[in-house]
């Protein structure tokens, strides 16, 4: 008789079963249940023990943390785990992703929700216009210059050609006059003005021609992980997407 999958119990990935997103093989991949969702089939939350994230390749964590995904957990159907016994202690987790999270420059969607609480000065985390405004004043004050900016994912006018909608080369003549997510920029300033859909706007300079454009900072990234103003935009992106 098979036995129910509870939360707390430790399980084994079959073999042959692959990330869903990525593709690549998680045969023999162990964690804990944290969460079990009955509405469609039945899924459990897997929280990877020690072992398991010490073997982690450096691309699928990489890969994770730039999709904005966890990589410490992983959704799976019930059928693709089998129960097992647990090879480590949770303290032995806990410091292992203390210490990749140091490692990648990770931080957690808890401590990014803790970070802009801070910022905020309030429990209340909704974005409306007072919450803009604060964190305005608190971009203004923290900002470090000089500051290389990126695009985090494409701009909205690029998306019908980057699926092939639109024509190529049309797209490449539009890039010449208006912002890519790939290109580089110089952040200038911060707007004044902050748009009621798309947050807080910043004046930048790309450095390719030294065109000026006007970006909504919620599109935008460090290009360094290691910039000093790195988690301060992450911090800003995450609220614009997690709390509107």
């Amino acid at each position: 008789m098979k036995m129910e999958i509870k939360i707390g119990d430790s399980v084994r990935v079959k073999p042959g079963v692959t990330d869903p997103d990525y593709e690549y093989d998680m045969s023999g991949w162990q964690g804990r249940v944290t969460h079990i969702d009955t509405d469609e089939g039945k899924f459990i939350e897997i929280a990877w023990d020690s072992v398991t994230l010490n073997q982690m390749p450096v691309e699928t964590i990489e890969a994770s943390i730039e999709e904005g995904f966890d990589y410490s957990l992983m959704w799976l159907n019930e059928s693709e785990v089998d129960l097992t016994e647990p090879r480590d202690q949770q303290q032995a987790v806990e410091e292992k992703i203390e210490a990749l999270n140091e490692q990648f420059g990770y931080i957690s969607s808890d401590e990014q929700s803790k970070n802009i609480a801070q910022i905020l000065d309030s429990k209340d985390l909704s974005v409306k216009e007072e919450n803009q405004d604060k964190f305005f004043d608190y971009l203004s004050e923290h900002i470090k210059y000089p500051c290389i900016l990126t695009g985090a994912e494409d701009f909205s006018w690029e998306e019908p050609y980057l699926f092939g909608v639109f024509d190529q080369e049309e797209y490449e003549r539009l890039k010449k006059k208006r912002a890519s997510y790939t290109d580089h920029f110089k952040l200038v300033k911060l707007e004044d003005i902050i748009d009621d859909l798309r947050g807080i706007l910043v004046k930048v300079k790309r450095i390719g021609d030294k065109k000026v454009f006007v970006l909504p900072l919620w599109d935008l990234k460090t290009e360094d992980q290691k910039d000093k103003n790195h988690q301060l935009f992450e911090n800003y992106s995450y609220w614009m997407s997690n709390y509107r």
